[in-house]
């Protein structure tokens, strides 16, 4: 007797497939864990990550992020330390600010082909491929204008999100008026779903011209399709992912003060003796554990979060069943 054939294809949970393999990818790459710190300069890979620096950029204005700030006290610093002969402090000034900016661009810059090199990793690795992390590089350094300009159109949208939702904000403080109330939260919403949108555009973009060689303005395209068509398991597993990073982090949280309580311990005995050079040993012991096992953390978990789009990208070739439709369709046969 014949199988029945199935209308509908892949009939289970894609995350519980996605996430244990992410999971196991990255705990088996802990090489790539340094890939993933320099990535979350620009993009973690998470839209929990992006919707948490756009609320910030509402809270703070966007004063802890803006590069102007920067550059201004820098040239303040150099036209002051030269007040007797003002032309010098123009030179310095402009000096600095060249040499931050050279500093910045290489940071950026790297961070676009940590990204690429990320996504070329795993995604070789889905096809049974091994990678060494040379040739990964070599491959995200050549995709790094298309990945460049990806990161670019989201950090600006986060801008623009944040003033279409901090102008109404700004109505709410001056006037207490439960209209502007009404538009802040309407626009919040809005620009909020659009910075969600956006984000996982963006690494479906990514996985695009990395894992099929696509222009930028094809990855966009099969981004968008793949968005639009599968917008059900998008949702499910950021919702799913967002749960497991919060649960990491407050794993995290518990093991970096357990590792941190010798420095606290130094840093009692010191206080106690009065002891400055007990003082400062334990300020540096405890830098340097802190550092160190935030690098690690955050390697781990960035490296989590592209392995899940990466491989979830990888499992749309096979179809892909919302959570919920199952559920509907479960609940309606019985």
């Amino acid at each position: 007797m014949l199988k029945k054939k199935k209308i509908i294809p892949n009939d289970k949970p894609i995350f519980r497939e996605v996430i244990p393999q992410a999971l196991k990818f990255t705990w088996a790459h802990p090489s790539h864990w340094i890939l993933g710190v320099f990535a979350a300069v620009l993009f973690s890979g998470s839209a929990l990550d992006i919707f948490l620096k756009f609320w910030n950029t509402i809270q703070y204005q966007g004063n802890e992020i803006f590069i102007g700030n920067v550059i201004n006290n820098l040239w303040q610093v150099a036209i002051l330390s030269s007040a007797t002969v003002p032309w010098i402090g123009y030179i310095k000034g402009i000096l600095a600010i060249i040499f931050f900016l050279v500093i910045l661009t290489a940071i950026f810059g790297f961070s676009c082909v940590s990204q690429g090199a990320l996504v070329h990793s795993i995604g070789s690795d889905k096809n049974k491929k091994k990678v060494s992390i040379k040739s990964a590089l070599t491959l995200g350094s050549k995709a790094i204008v298309p990945i460049a300009i990806l990161n670019l159109i989201l950090i600006i949208f986060i801008w623009v999100a944040r003033f279409g939702a901090s102008f109404p904000l700004a109505l709410v403080l001056d006037n207490d008026n439960i209209v502007y109330i009404v538009i802040y939260i309407i626009s919040f919403i809005i620009f909020s779903i659009l910075t969600f949108g956006l984000s996982i555009l963006q690494i479906y973009s990514l996985n695009a011209i990395i894992l099929h060689n696509a222009s930028l303005v094809e990855a966009l395209t099969k981004g968008w399709k793949i968005m639009r068509e599968h917008w059900l398991v998008t949702v499910e597993t950021i919702i799913v992912q967002s749960l497991i990073i919060i649960t990491l982090a407050l794993i995290a949280t518990s093991v970096a003060l357990m590792l941190t309580f010798p420095a606290i311990i130094l840093f009692v005995i010191s206080y106690i003796n009065i002891n400055i050079s007990m003082f400062y040993a334990s300020l540096i012991l405890f830098f340097i554990i802190t550092l160190a096992f935030t690098l690690f953390t955050t390697g781990f978990i960035v490296t989590f979060q592209y392995a899940t789009w990466t491989i979830m990208f990888h499992k749309f070739k096979e179809g892909a069943i919302p959570k919920i439709y199952r559920l509907f369709r479960s609940f309606f046969k019985s």
